[in-house]
């Protein structure tokens, strides 16, 4: 399904997504399917890369320096604390409203994080997206 080649918007997808990436660190994409973001863009993070299916595996491992596991998107292979619960609802965050001060950043991971420990779990349902960071076994 050529789910992003239809569209009204004057910036294609993977060009929008690729400037609100990181230039650098560690990157993280879960359910990555065929990595064409990674091809389309020009700077590469340390980049991991995973997938369900063997055949969308076998397409990430295309990607070069990706590395690329063969996972479900609700077990990832990652001990607690490797990937920070809050991450992924602080990058939405900031895909909405550009990028946080370190005081704005401060004050939203205390609160993801404190309804996590809490609750387990925080979600944002945004149309079909559904984003969610998990405190995961402890």
């Amino acid at each position: 399904m050529a789910l992003h080649s239809y569209g009204t918007n004057p910036q294609d997808w993977f060009a929008w997504l690729g400037e609100r990436l990181p230039l650098s660190g560690d990157v993280l994409e879960v359910g990555a399917g065929t990595g064409e973001l990674w091809h389309r863009i020009g700077h590469r993070p340390r980049l991991t890369l995973t997938d369900f299916s063997p055949a969308m595996c076998a397409r990430l491992r295309e990607v070069p320096g990706a590395r690329v596991l063969r996972c479900d998107a609700t077990h990832l292979p990652f001990r607690t604390g490797v990937v920070p619960a809050a991450e992924p609802i602080l990058a939405y965050i900031a895909s909405m409203i550009g990028s946080l001060t370190a005081a704005q950043e401060a004050s939203a991971r205390a609160a993801i994080e404190a309804r996590i420990d809490a609750e387990g779990t925080f979600r944002v349902r945004k149309h079909t997206v559904l984003i969610s960071a998990t405190r995961g076994s402890r």
